[in-house]
């Protein structure tokens, strides 16, 4: 095969490997404490891997998982395990702090993080809603093994399907989907939820009427949902709107029967007679009818009056507090900044306090108005699948300063006490189930705990006076329930104040009397925000009558709602009257208590979405029922080990090496791909995985020979460092090197010359890092230490052949005159250690870089047993970020610093670690000449990134979705200091030192998609005018004053 054959063959591989990448191809999920003891129960279809002593909570996934799997499937087409032989594994992460679940095909797998959601959960329990959810999508997946399908299974192995995920439905199909089925199998699901299509509402009222491909990769100017919401309208409108149950099945079958591209738009022609982009638009128009005649139904909508100012990129407020003195404390995010806590007086004076982190509760005041309390889930320090979620708070006195109440375990949404002794907060335990523990709000310890009963979940508490109130989630929906002490079981005694329904209830607080109008001899009530009407209003409610009240109306709903003084403040997407003010995002508005549309009204009055009982009525038809649901068997619970063979999941009839591909390194083509084969391995805890190949090639010393090579590589993460190793043999003949003066006349010529010997060449790679993560607060925070050692059996010599070619009988004779140095010939090694730690701001989403932070690198590198040859070298590497002129635009500025350490012998070499040239001057050997005689050598670099030209295109769309272009000019500075040794003519210029400079600039196109890869991609181009003073009197190649090149990069 040729070497341009082979290149290609490397980018297919590459492709095919990117398209998988979808589900989490040749990606771990992360590393659970070694310390974990783990155990695995089988049921018909599924294997449960779970930690030890958490048998009931992997006993509940079992059973809900078989219960959905024939449901998933009457409108899929698909069975989960009907294409593969062996079980389902399904792995449980109790020990992770954010709940998520994921589908997996290389090697297959379900991967699931069970802590309750605990800030936006949806109307059904969480192990049902996953069980439904990652269920279609382990019923998607089955396509991709399936007709034509099971050659390339055959061929490629497991990685085969989800090549065929990411060239086919791809993430908004298969997130869609899975919602719709959430929703029409359950009375719940994100289907049925206000917020879920909030943002659309005001967006198609303003006629905002984005193609499916907009809404899809979204926009660095323009605020866009994710991708679960445009998926679900597609699929769900096409269903409901087109009558067309059927529809992913349909779309799997026209995959698998015919294949090729525009599968998606050729099955929603079908189904509406309509092309694609006319077909998504009438999907939208239908949802604005139907929301429209909602709103008609729910008229007249209360006064308000915006109260922080205008923003031009999208912003959002939520979490709001009131302090004591005339502030309103809220959390502020958007498009272009990232979390930050700030304050806002009546004027919409604002003022920011601190960074925040992203993923915390609402805001809660102390009852003394001085303290801000929140839950935050916090990573652990080394383990990625571990952590706590802390109560922390200010004081408003010094509020750039955060305090834990709590470092371990994990609380949940902080609720003081009024007598501001404990705060109760929800508390979930690793094995399932949840509890409110009172928390002592001096120093965080447990003083008492109340657990829920075993069909219900608590999610917020509250208090009024020393009485405990909590919302509470079951299978039938969400409920409010007074905590009046314990049952003999020990469990929580519960008051039902309001029976569970199929809404959202949230942000459950104490409402004073004067708020609703009632005598001030009244008790204090609760208040809470719930979506019954089909959008987010604020109710109130009695706890000793329980009277409900609706205190707002509005035509978008509201959030983080707060009562100060006479007026009641709270975050919309717009003004029921102004809903072009959605383009702000997620602004602070206010409404005077006297202003409230107060009604009292039935909990049990809940609105139906039309669109998701229309799915639910096809599920139906098709047969759907939960009264049949089959029993569920169960083998005995065994170990699990986590030292096991490597489970081999995908393979290919060539050699790959991964990593290289993905830098599209090139240059040593049978490094990246050649004939073969190649198998990949992982363990299904993610804590190992590899490959191990065969390749052949042609020698790269020996036209017309070939060479068989062998491959290995492991990466392991299980324990606390990690520890990667590789392996390579026989791509080469072994050398032995030595260095070289040679003179002819007056010509001189220094090199390192290597001989074929025949020992086939072997290079061998450990490395050994701890990746620590002291991350908090919204400040991203690491330190990692590490060791890498590379051995190879090149050998080198120390001593310096000082030749001399000379004319004898006509023909030219190299005569060794001299040497210098020991004649020592030993194998080559590098050592290096390194330190790097750094602290940065978390980055908003159209920002190019953080707009602030720091990092800095210390480092060694030596060669063993070559000491004198290759001079050891420390370096220093620092690099920082700064706001630009704009919250977007950012500045780069990187220094390095590299010198020798102690003595360099005659003939030595400063062998540097990290580069000292600029970046304009490409494909010249000038490293190899700073190498060779530069004492030491600075770098500077500066970029500045200025997106512009947010044009969100799609007219090539679904081959490429073009959002806009960046433009980073570039500044390169390096300073090298050089010694001359006149006697090897090392630096004959006698050049002391050395300025080079590179300015210039990339232009990139930024995409949100390539070629079917749902994934960010820039290409562009780069110019660099290049300036020097007198390294020309160096022997350079390729030395050019301007450099143009190419840049193409893919974010997988």
């Amino acid at each position: 095969m040729t070497k341009t054959g082979i290149k290609i063959l490397a980018v297919g591989i590459f492709l095919t490997m990117a398209c998988g990448k979808i589900n989490a191809q040749f990606s771990l999920t992360g590393n659970d404490p070694a310390s974990l003891k783990w155990r695995q129960i089988e049921t018909e279809n599924f294997k449960l891997i779970f930690p030890k002593g958490e048998d009931s909570l992997a006993r509940v996934y079992g059973i809900e998982l078989e219960q959905a799997r024939i449901r998933n499937a009457r409108s899929s087409g698909y069975l989960i395990g009907q294409s593969y032989k062996s079980k389902m594994p399904v792995v449980l992460h109790s020990r992770y702090v954010l709940p998520n679940a994921s589908v997996t095909w290389a090697p297959k797998r379900m991967d699931i993080f069970t802590v309750n959601d605990p800030y936006e959960p949806t109307s059904m329990p969480w192990v049902r809603h996953l069980a439904i959810h990652e269920g279609r999508h382990a019923a998607q997946m089955q396509f991709g093994a399936s007709g034509g399908g099971k050659v390339l299974h055959w061929i490629l192995g497991e990685m085969a399907a989800g090549a065929f995920a990411g060239i086919y439905p791809g993430p908004a199909f298969l997130e869609g989907d899975a919602v719709v089925a959430e929703t029409a199998l359950s009375r719940s699901g994100r289907g049925r939820q206000a917020d879920f299509l909030e943002y659309m509402r005001p967006a198609f009222d303003c006629g905002d009427w984005r193609d499916y491909y907009k809404w899809y990769y979204g926009s660095n100017k323009r605020y866009t949902p994710d991708y679960y919401r445009v998926g679900y309208m597609l699929i769900a409108g096409t269903r409901v709107f087109f009558d067309d149950s059927l529809f992913t099945q349909e779309y799997f079958d026209r995959v698998v029967r015919k294949g090729w591209f525009f599968n998606l738009q050729k099955t929603v022609k079908s189904a509406s007679g309509k092309s694609f982009k006319e077909s998504f638009r009438t999907i939208e128009e239908n949802f604005q009818q139907l929301w429209n005649a909602e709103a008609s139904l729910r008229e007249p909508f209360m006064p308000s009056k915006q109260v922080s100012k205008a923003s031009r990129m999208h912003t959002e407020y939520k979490g709001a507090v009131a302090g004591d003195d005339l502030g309103i404390y809220s959390l502020k995010s958007g498009i272009s900044k990232p979390n930050s806590l700030v304050r806002l007086d009546p004027t919409g004076k604002e003022k920011r306090l601190r960074s925040f982190a992203s993923y915390t509760s609402d805001l809660f005041l102390d009852s003394e108005g001085q303290r801000i309390f929140w839950s935050e889930s916090v990573a652990g320090r080394r383990w990625t699948l571990s952590g706590s979620s802390r109560i922390r708070y200010v004081d408003l006195s010094k509020p750039g300063r955060v305090h834990n109440l709590t470092k371990n375990g994990r609380y949940f949404n902080p609720a003081p006490a009024t007598d501001g002794k404990v705060i109760a907060a929800t508390e979930y335990p690793y094995a399932g189930g949840s509890r409110i523990v009172l928390l002592d709000s001096g120093n965080g310890s447990v003083k008492e705990s109340f657990t829920a009963p075993d069909s219900l979940q608590f999610t917020e508490s509250a208090w009024i006076g020393n009485r405990l109130f909590a919302a509470g989630l079951s299978e039938n929906g969400m409920g409010v329930y007074e905590v009046v002490g314990k049952e003999a079981d020990g469990k929580a005694a519960l008051r039902q104040l309001l029976g569970p329904q199929p809404v959202t209830l949230s942000h459950l607080r104490t409402e004073l009397a004067e708020v609703s109008k009632r005598p001030a001899s009244e008790n204090a009530q609760l208040s809470f925000l719930c979506d019954r009407t089909g959008v987010t209003e604020l109710y109130s409610l009695d706890v000793e009558n329980r009277t409900l009240r609706q205190l707002t109306s509005t035509r978008y709903g509201i959030s983080s709602p707060v009562f100060k003084a006479d007026t009641l403040y709270y975050s919309s997407l717009a003004a029921s009257d102004r809903p072009q003010d959605y383009k702000q995002g997620r602004m602070m508005y206010a409404t005077a208590v006297r202003d409230l549309s107060i009604s009292e009204v039935s909990f049990e009055d809940i609105h139906k979405y039309p669109v998701a009982e229309g799915l639910t009525a096809q599920e139906t038809t098709l047969g759907d029922t939960v009264t049949m649901a089959p029993e569920v068997h169960f083998s005995q619970t065994r170990r699990y080990s986590k030292i096991r063979f490597p489970h081999i999941h995908s393979w290919a009839p060539v050699y790959f090496n991964y990593d290289n591909i993905e830098s599209f390194s090139f240059d040593d083509y049978y490094k990246s791909a050649s004939l073969g084969a190649t198998a990949i391995f992982q363990n299904l805890l993610s804590t190992g995985y590899g490959m191990i190949g065969y390749g052949a090639h042609e020698d790269p010393y020996k036209e017309g020979s070939w060479r068989h090579s062998g491959h290995f590589k492991y990466y392991y993460t299980g324990l606390y460092p990690v520890f990667e190793i590789s392996a390579d043999i026989n791509d080469r003949a072994a050398l032995d090197i030595q260095k070289r003066q040679v003179t002819k006349g007056k010509m001189y010529n220094l090199y390192n010359r290597g001989r074929q010997t025949e020992r086939p060449y072997f290079e061998g790679n450990v490395k050994v890092y701890i990746p620590f993560n002291f991350s908090s607060g919204g400040i991203n925070r690491g330190l990692i230490p590490q060791i890498k050692y590379k051995f190879t059996n090149d050998k080198y010599n120390d001593q310096i052949l000082l030749q001399h070619i000379v004319n004898k009988d006509g023909k030219d004779v190299t005569e060794t005159l001299s040497t210098i140095g020991e004649d020592h010939l030993s194998t080559l090694q590098t050592l290096d250690f390194s330190l790097r730690g750094y602290v940065m701001r978390q980055k908003a989403q159209s920002q190019v870089f953080p707009s602030l932070g720091f990092g800095a690198e210390l480092g060694l590198h030596l060669r063993p047993g070559h000491i004198n040859a290759y001079a050891p070298t420390a370096y220093l590497y620092t690099y920082g970020y700064l706001p630009g002129f704009t919250s977007r635009q950012g500045l780069r500025l990187t220094a390095s610093l590299e010198a020798w350490i102690g003595p360099l012998e005659d003939g030595g070499m400063m062998e540097g670690a990290l580069t000292a040239v600029p970046r304009g001057f490409v494909d010249t050997n000038l490293r190899s000449i700073i190498n060779s005689c530069s004492e030491s050598r600075w770098r500077v670099t500066a970029d500045y990134a200025i997106p512009f030209a947010d044009v969100d295109w799609s007219f090539l769309s679904p081959v490429a979705y073009i959002k806009n272009f960046n433009l980073t000019p570039f500044f390169d500075w390096s300073y090298q200091t050089f010694y001359w040794d006149y006697k090897l003519h090392y630096n004959p210029g006698a050049v002391t030192a050395e300025n080079l400079f590179s300015v210039g600039a990339d232009l990139t196109v930024n995409l949100g998609n390539f070629f079917w890869l749902p994934y960010d991609t820039q290409i562009g181009i780069r110019y660099a005018r290049n300036f020097w003073h007198y390294i020309d009197r160096f022997p350079i190649t390729n030395l050019n004053k301007n450099y143009i090149g190419w840049i193409f990069s893919v974010n997988l």
